[in-house]
């Protein structure tokens, strides 16, 4: 078998899974779909909004990842639009085109490479706080317009921005604690940590939502709380310095 044969067996394999479980129908319809030509035939009502509603959890799952890995939410959009039957507006049709898959994980792979690195990972974050929020937008409206294709910028912009924004500076701030404490001994591991959790996010967001939004909460409050700490300390130590 060729190498060319054997990718797109692994990809309709793949994407056989992930259309499955988009949609018993196999395929992700949107809100509209619903309305107008019932698209999940003789799926009751009730169970065609439980997967908008999964939907819409993964995209604020996605958001909220993004305050994390800017580009790696918006790879993952981009791949399943690619690999799956995923309806999406007009605008962001470019999202399903393998150049674009590619372009957002070459990315994904660099910011989790710089990261690494003393310096570019502060560096990282400074420039990050324009773009996050806009990568949020752009990762979760393709889920959101599952729920509601008129609305789903909009929706983007209240909620996923915000999200991406707060745990973003939150994380920065621990950052900043670690590399006080530790000379920045520390970043890389905290890196990797975050590497870790912005991973497993998304799968638990893909495979069950509601319980991955319930996860990525908890992870919220703690890293806020441990923000919250490090610029206590750090005011603490700026009056005792006073």
């Amino acid at each position: 078998m060729g190498r060319g044969a054997l990718v797109r067996d692994v990809r309709t394999s793949v994407a056989a899974a992930i259309t499955i479980r988009c949609s018993g129908s196999g395929r992700w319809s949107t809100a509209a779909d619903r309305r107008d030509d019932h698209a999940f035939g003789d799926r009751d009502e009730e169970a065609a909004l439980m997967d908008a509603l999964s939907a819409a959890a993964f995209g604020v799952v996605l958001a909220a990842t993004a305050g994390l890995r800017a580009f790696l939410p918006v790879f993952s959009a981009s791949l399943m639009a690619w690999m799956t039957d995923l309806p999406l507006p007009d605008n962001l049709t470019w999202l399903e085109r393998p150049q674009t898959v590619l372009i957002f994980g070459v990315a994904t792979l660099l910011e989790i490479l710089g990261d690494k690195i003393p310096v570019v990972d502060h560096l990282l974050d400074s420039v990050q706080v324009l773009t996050k929020p806009a990568l949020a937008v752009l990762a979760a409206t393709p889920f959101l317009y599952q729920l509601s294709p008129e609305y789903s910028v909009g929706i983007g912009i209240l909620v996923g921005a915000p999200l991406a924004l707060g745990v973003h500076s939150a994380k920065a701030t621990a950052r900043l604690g670690s590399t006080a404490t530790t000379g920045g001994v520390g970043n890389p591991l905290l890196s990797v940590a975050e590497d870790v959790a912005a991973i497993v996010a998304i799968v638990v967001g893909f495979l069950v939502p509601l319980l991955a939004l319930v996860l990525m909460a908890v992870t919220i409050f703690f890293i806020a709380r441990l923000a919250l700490r490090v610029r206590r300390r750090r005011r603490e130590a700026a009056q005792a310095r006073s």
